[in-house]
């Protein structure tokens, strides 16, 4: 295996660190530090290159934070500065040549490939074979051994540079495992470590219909005797060689249908996993809630039902959309707060559906435009409030206006009486 050397100075070069900063604040401009790197981007730049240069960088210390969708995790956080830009140098250098390591059927964390490209591989394997391994690793990125991850990687790099800065941010957990959910790198750490049992399902067994995301993987075959052996050699393998436990591990028929990715197979049929049936519905009976109480904005509403609304397209849900009723929810969402407000039934469904912050300023607005300035002749104008003098500098001449009635305003035209809009807004 070729291994390679002369990294380092690609990776502490500034236009890397430059196009690394650029990756790193990609749709996280709102934030305070990114904010304020903006303000002095070379500077800090080059503060980082000095810091690589004379080998002085720390990994900053860890923020800890517990999700539980779609299952309790642990998730570290780090600053975006100086730590996750100095991450994405690192990767753009290596992470191309650490892809052409990886199997066409790996499909985590890759550019072109991805999640809905291994659900569409799936139903292709299902389809074309009759029984299905699958295996699961239990506490994946948790179980990850620091001094095993480092052999691996010294495989394939062995620029002395490269390898301090690997080392740094491998061991900058505090014990002999894990690399932590939350850092850029541990998604390719990961996926590095699991290529060990991609290369003894293809090279040693040759399997064909293999599939692997992340540490879910699926074996098919036509032999299910082979597969329970293949199912046994795998779990020796991963507890030998890379000390990782399964917690599944189990041989089926495809007809039943394959669990994966949030999707189940059935061979002509891709319908969606119960628990992301369930997830889904609680979100959408939350966004209503929301959206009517006006506690989320309607644009950040919109995007939750159109991220939905993509997981859905991918599969047979027709009746589960009519279920869940996304559409109407959807379209309460894009009717949202008028831009043009043409008949009285605008308004009704301001007032009825949206805050007072929301519907108020409208009716308000109605009263404040019942007058207006008209232009007079000069022989009509008397000097009161009611009555203005303006000079037109293009012409050269004086402009006589009145402050009337204006029978063109919207209170009119939308047939609301004066009396009636006063009596809304006292509400």
């Amino acid at each position: 295996m070729k291994r390679y050397g002369d990294l380092w100075d690609k990776i502490v070069s500034y236009d890397n660190l430059y196009l690394a900063y650029k990756k790193a604040r990609k749709n996280k401009g709102w934030q305070r530090q990114v904010q304020e790197v903006d303000a002095d981007v070379e500077n800090k730049l080059l503060a980082i290159q000095e810091m690589l240069i004379k080998r002085t960088y720390k990994v900053s210390p860890y923020k800890k934070r517990v999700i539980f969708e779609p299952k309790e995790r642990d998730i570290y956080i780090l600053p975006f500065y100086p730590d996750r830009i100095i991450q994405h140098a690192l990767m753009n250098v290596i992470a191309p040549l650490w892809d052409k390591m990886f199997i066409d059927t790996s499909y985590s964390c890759r550019e072109g490939k991805g999640q809905h490209k291994g659900v569409k591989k799936c139903a292709e394997y299902v389809r074309k074979y009759s029984y299905c391994l699958q295996g699961d690793i239990s506490k994946f990125y948790p179980s990850i051994v620091h001094d095993i991850l480092m052999r691996i990687i010294k495989r394939k790099i062995k620029c002395k540079g490269t390898l301090w800065l690997i080392e740094v941010v491998v061991r900058s957990f505090p014990s002999r495992k894990n690399v932590p959910i939350g850092n850029y790198t541990s998604q390719w750490f990961g996926n590095l470590y699991m290529n060990e049992v991609d290369k003894l399902v293809k090279q040693h067994f040759h399997i064909k219909g293999y599939i692997r995301y992340c540490d879910d993987f699926l074996l098919f075959g036509n032999n299910k005797v082979y597969l329970h052996y293949v199912g046994r050699e795998i779990k020796i393998f991963c507890k030998c060689n890379l000390e990782l436990r399964l917690s599944k591990l189990r041989v089926f028929p495809t007809g039943k249908g394959v669990d994966f990715l949030g999707y189940v197979n059935k061979g002509k049929f891709l319908l969606l996993r119960k628990s992301t049936k369930i997830r889904f519905k609680r979100r959408i009976k939350g966004l209503w809630y929301e959206v009517k109480y006006g506690l989320v904005e309607l644009d950040r509403a919109r995007s939750s039902i159109d991220s939905i609304l993509g997981w859905l397209s991918h599969a047979n849900t027709y009746k589960l959309k009519l279920a869940l009723g996304i559409y109407e929810l959807r379209g309460y969402i894009m009717r949202g707060l008028p831009k043009n407000l043409n008949t009285k039934e605008d308004y009704a469904y301001l007032k009825d559906n949206y805050d007072k912050e929301y519907w108020l300023p409208a009716f308000q607005n109605l009263l404040d435009t019942r007058y207006s300035w008209f232009a007079i002749d000069e022989k009509d104008y008397v000097e009161d409030d009611k009555h203005k003098k303006v000079h037109n500098e293009q012409e050269d001449k004086d402009e006589y206006f009145v402050y009337k009635l204006n029978k063109n305003a919207k209170l009119y035209q939308l047939g609301f009486t004066v009396k009636e809009v006063q009596a809304i807004c006292r509400e």
